[in-house]
């Protein structure tokens, strides 16, 4: 999964992100883009299955 940023890109795995979810500390992807913080203006899911439950999760 890569999160990219304004000013940069991390490459997280599917369990971190799901657990930085539930820590509060990956807001909703859509608020997250729409408030232009940088935080999560682009996902790109390498397997889509792995996190298509989860609402949260914006695909683009």
């Amino acid at each position: 999964i890569v999160l990219g940023g304004r000013r940069s890109v991390k490459r997280i795995g599917a369990a971190q992100l799901l657990a930085a979810q539930r820590l509060g500390l990956v807001p909703d992807f859509q608020a997250a883009s729409r408030a232009g913080r940088g935080i999560a203006t682009r996902l790109t899911l390498l397997d889509t299955a792995v996190l298509s439950a989860y609402n949260t999760v914006q695909i683009e």
